[in-house]
C-alpha cells in the first residue's frame, strides 16, 4: 500500500485494538511485520505528542549513528523532518569495527550541509568491556535524566549485524523498539 500511494513514510501505534500487551517489551504483530517488511521508514507511535504540548515548543530527535547505510538515511530523514527549532541529538556508540571519530565527522558534516549543525549535539558512548551496544544505549538514553528524546531515529542491521536472514530485527533497533517508550522511526 505505501508504494502504491508513494508514502515517504508508514505510521504505525505501538498497540493494536486490543490495547497494550500484559508484557510491554512484546511488539504487536502490525509493528513487528512493518519493521520487518516496510517499503518505507516506519514511525512507530507509542506516545502522541505536538510541539505544542512540549514545555519549549520544540522536540528533541535522537539519531543512532554507526556509519551503516541504514544509519545515514536515518539521519538524513531526521534532518528532513525537523523543524527548525527542533534539536538534534546524534549517539554513535564505539565499536571494535567502526572508526566513531571518522563517523562524528562525517555526521557533523552531513548536519551542516543541511543547516541542522547549530541545534545538534553529537555524543560518542565509550565502548565498556563485556557490554553489549545495544545495552549502552538503552541505558544511555532512558537512564540519563538530562537527556530528554521525543523521537529516535535507528536503522536496522547496522555496522555489527551478524545475522544472516532479513526475518528479524538487528540487536540496536529491537533493544529501542522493543524496550524503551520513545517514538521510533525505524529504517526498515
Amino acid at each position: 500500500m505505501a508504494r502504491e500511494c508513494a508514502a515517504n513514510l508508514t505510521v504505525v501505534g505501538y498497540h493494536g485494538r486490543k490495547g497494550p500487551k500484559v508484557d510491554p517489551t512484546i511488539m504487536g504483530s502490525a509493528v513487528q511485520f512493518m519493521s520487518l517488511n516496510s517499503a518505507t521508514p516506519v514511525l512507530i507511535v507509542k506516545d502522541p505528542k505536538t510541539r505544542e504540548e512540549s514545555p519549549d515548543g520544540y522536540f528533541t530527535m535522537a539519531v543512532l549513528c554507526d556509519g551503516s547505510k541504514k544509519s545515514l538515511d536515518a539521519l538524513a530523514l531526521m534532518s528532513r523532518m525537523k523543524s527548525p527549532q527542533d534539536r538534534i541529538y546524534v549517539i554513535i556508540c564505539e565499536q571494535a569495527n567502526i572508526d566513531s571519530k571518522k563517523i562524528k565527522e562525517k555526521v557533523a558534516f552531513d548536519l551542516e550541509e543541511r543547516d541542522c549543525i547549530d541545534k545538534a549535539h553529537i555524543e560518542i558512548i565509550p565502548s565498556q568491556a563485556g557490554r553489549r551496544t545495544k545495552d549502552l544505549i538503552r541505558e544511555h538514553i532512558t537512564d540519563n535524566k538530562d537527556l530528554y528524546i521525543d523521537y529516535i531515529f535507528v536503522g536496522n542491521k547496522g555496522a555489527d549485524f551478524s545475522g544472516m536472514v532479513d526475518d528479524y530485527l538487528g540487536s540496536v533497533a529491537n533493544e529501542i523498539i522493543r524496550h524503551t517508550k520513545l517514538n521510533t522511526v525505524f529504517m526498515a
